[in-house]
């Protein structure tokens, strides 16, 4: 593995605006960046801060390979404890780090999922659009080994199937392409009903790779994996789907090979608006 370097971006476009655009050294790996975002006025909490983050893009060339909120990157690291927290107050500055190789894997597997824009074939930028005006000191994580062992990039995006009733189908919305890490699905937008339970659907004969479980049994079966669904700072009532605790990434649901893949929603009480799905996937080098 080679020698990871941590190095201050000496410009950020749109500092002290509502759109920053952060673009790391080229031509190096990229693990991380750690970002001291900072507003004068405003609450002063980091959970307003996460509510003021609209849109959180990591751009490979001109496609967007994470697009998601503060809220939703927040509730994705706190999965794994508050260890992974973010800390500190906006009005003084606060730390956000946006772990593209995340440290909760081991070493040798978080080192393979570092950003390599030699094989991604496009230059990396990170694009942040907020409700208020940001101030942004950003720390890039590099290494410059370009033929380092890869296992493809983790990406993040989130769906809104529309919901209704006590239970339906996503579908259309959700693309069976490379694997899925994990899915986390937000109660409806309009009931905010708690979701339980949930399954996923794969393959043309309709097989459950995930079938059936409630939220508690959900949740049981979470923390059985170390994980902390009910960690302080998340929002409530998510349905968190895990195939993948922290080092066999092998164990991903292997969409594209399937070809095929719904989820099935159900909640106690009638849903409407949409239900936002964040899903997390391995995708090819």
């Amino acid at each position: 593995m080679a020698e990871i370097f941590t190095r201050l971006i000496k410009g950020v476009a749109g500092n002290g605006t509502t759109s920053l655009i952060i673009t790391p050294s080229k031509q190096k790996r990229l693990h991380g960046m750690q970002l001291q975002l900072s507003y004068a006025g405003g609450t002063n909490t980091l959970a307003a801060l996460m509510t003021a983050l609209t849109a959180i893009r990591v751009k490979v060339g001109s496609v967007a390979k994470w697009n998601l909120t503060g809220t939703q990157l927040r509730d994705f690291v706190l999965l794994r404890g508050t260890t992974y927290d973010f800390n500190g107050l906006p009005n003084t500055g606060a730390q956000v780090t946006l772990p593209l190789a995340p440290e909760w894997y081991i070493d040798n597997v978080s080192d393979s999922l570092a950003w390599n824009p030699a094989l991604l074939g496009g230059d990396i930028t990170i694009e942040i659009d907020s409700t208020a005006s940001l101030t942004c000191i950003a720390y890039e994580r590099t290494s410059d080994d370009l033929d380092a062992p890869s296992s493809g990039i983790l990406t993040l995006e989130v769906i809104k199937p529309v919901a209704g009733g006590q239970a339906f189908y996503s579908s259309t919305e959700f693309d069976p392409r490379g694997r899925l890490v994990q899915a986390s699905i937000y109660p409806d937008s309009t009931n905010s009903n708690e979701i339980t339970p949930a399954s996923l659907i794969v393959g043309r004969d309709d097989a459950f790779a995930y079938e059936g479980l409630t939220s508690a049994q959900n949740d049981e079966a979470l923390e059985r994996y170390g994980l902390t669904p009910a960690a302080s700072g998340r929002q409530a009532n998510i349905y968190d789907m895990v195939f993948v605790k922290g080092d066999a990434l092998s164990r991903a649901v292997n969409l594209a090979n399937w070809g095929k893949a719904k989820f099935k929603i159900e909640a106690g009480a009638t849903m409407a608006g949409t239900c936002s799905i964040l899903l997390c996937r391995l995708e090819p080098k």
